[in-house]
């Protein structure tokens, strides 16, 4: 057991680095564009760690000997025997990890591998505890709203929003717009007093469009997954995952008909007065983050254009299966 332990810990540690790697050398090369297909690309190191555990608790040793490229017996075993002197008998198997346990003194292995059994419980534990405050808090924003009356006037808006049954809610507990759970989008009662109707409509598109794909869940289970594996190095790139987020609802609002300045006004004034959820991994996509660079955001929303190449958009598309297949060779050997 405590030599699987170890094995998980070096083979996620290095599949996620060299997935990452290829992903972000993916969006390089195949210049994508669109910010919802960048945050499929990005999504899929993080989504790979848990899909690994369940290989490597439902299946004994598959992850280890049979669905990673960096442990696989016959991928890598003629490459480390060519590397390293290592004395073997027929019918013997090597792999990356244990090469390097056999390097390390039983008494440090045990104590790496308590360690890491160890943190890795306290990090879900404090998830946990970080979620159940984060849900109490949001039942208080719950207790204090009351319904939105303000009108919706673009016709395709609200019919989006009658057709996915979203609630609109307002507080006086909250100083920036956000989208909860499955349905619903807060709006701060003192903001809607100085956004425009215009100003209005984006936000709310905005937020209907993390609804409608779900970012909070994912948001969530990316959160989670990141707990569990708390020695794989993910921050970097969940700060690249929110900012795709952000930029990929910014430009679905085209879609309304609605302008980009007008989303781009509105951010300005919630900058202003922006004062962060108390949310730290509920399922909640704010309007603003502190993870996410506001000027790249504002770059992005007065560079926005209706439409787009079609051949941009099929490259980006063929960058994204590129990716998908590069995430499923690091699993299938």
């Amino acid at each position: 057991m405590r030599t699987m332990i170890f094995h998980l810990f070096l083979n996620s540690l290095i599949v996620f680095c060299v997935l990452a790697f290829f992903v972000e050398l993916t969006i390089f090369v195949f210049q994508i564009r669109e910010a919802r297909i960048r945050y499929w690309c990005r999504s899929l190191p993080i989504l790979k760690l848990p899909f690994d555990l369940l290989f490597f608790i439902f299946f004994d040793e598959g992850l280890i000997t049979n669905l990673n490229p960096f442990s696989c017996q016959v991928f890598t075993y003629e490459f480390i025997t060519s590397l390293f002197p290592v004395v073997h008998q027929a019918g013997d198997h090597i792999i990356i990890p244990a090469y390097i346990a056999s390097y390390i003194h039983p008494t440090l292995f045990n104590f790496i591998v308590g360690a890491i059994t160890v943190i890795a419980i306290g990090a879900i534990a404090r998830k946990i505890i970080l979620f159940a405050l984060s849900r109490s808090y949001l039942n208080k924003v719950f207790r204090s709203s009351q319904p939105c009356y303000r009108e919706i006037q673009n016709d395709q808006l609200s019919f989006a929003l009658k057709q996915s049954k979203t609630v609109l809610l307002t507080s006086t507990e909250v100083d920036i717009p956000f989208a909860a759970d499955h349905r619903y989008i807060f709006l701060p009662e003192v903001l809607m007093q100085e956004l425009c109707q215009d100003e209005y409509e984006s936000v709310v598109a905005h937020e209907l469009e993390h609804l409608r794909w779900r970012d909070p869940a994912f948001k969530l289970i990316n959160s989670l997954a990141c707990a569990l594996f708390w020695w794989v190095p993910t921050d970097w790139l969940m700060k690249r995952l929110e900012g795709d987020q952000e930029q990929a609802s910014d430009s679905s609002i085209l879609k309304y008909g609605l302008h980009a300045n007008a989303l781009a006004g509105a951010l300005m004034k919630v900058i202003k007065r922006a004062k962060y959820l108390k949310c730290p991994i509920a399922a909640v996509c704010p309007l603003d983050s502190p993870k996410v660079s506001h000027v790249d955001r504002l770059e992005a929303l007065l560079n926005l254009k209706n439409g787009g190449s079609r051949i941009k958009k099929v490259v980006s598309l063929l960058g994204m299966v590129v990716a998908i297949f590069v995430c499923l060779c690091f699993w299938i050997c």
